[in-house]
């Protein structure tokens, strides 16, 4: 199911209730306000369609920042729109190869990747899950042909 099909006051409070339902288990904002609970996912990566509900609107009010799913794209340094984060989405098909290339070339055009990875799981039944494995793999690429490269979070990165 997928926020913008629903009406605005109903997105509203499911939003702010899982946000205090986190914060009640121990998922806090971090020491500047900027880190867990201030940054959004969008669920199925949306927040708009035309002549639903905004629910880009409901997230600009209520965090710091939103992240979609929009496979495939980098983003800029200083993203052109916080609430619209850009990310290479990995999903079970995809090669640490691939993954790495894309991250290659995001660390040569001076751009931020953001990788957003659902499940991991040691043999991928579904598409939303990257094997352990291939995971493993893609830490040691970093450390190995890319250790100068700070990894950071979203609110590190838009704290700074």
């Amino acid at each position: 199911v997928s926020y913008p099909n629903f009406p605005a006051d109903l997105v509203e409070r499911d939003i702010l209730a899982a946000k205090q339902w986190l914060w009640q288990v121990g998922f806090g904002m971090g020491h500047d306000g900027k880190h867990g609970l201030a940054n959004f996912a969008y669920p199925k990566g949306e927040f708009k369609q035309f002549g639903k509900t905004d629910v880009l609107d409901i997230v600009r009010r209520n965090f710091s920042s939103g992240r979609s799913i929009n496979e495939r794209w980098r983003e800029s340094i200083v993203p052109a729109d916080p609430y619209k984060l850009r990310v290479i989405y990995i999903t079970a098909p995809e090669s640490v190869e691939t993954v790495a290339q894309s991250i290659r070339n995001g660390v040569a055009a001076g751009e931020w990747v953001i990788l957003v990875l659902h499940n991991l799981v040691a043999k991928p039944d579904m598409n939303d899950q990257w094997e352990i494995e291939k995971f493993n793999a893609l830490i040691d690429f970093m450390g190995g042909e890319l250790p100068m490269v700070p990894v950071r979070t979203v609110g590190d990165v838009l704290g700074n």
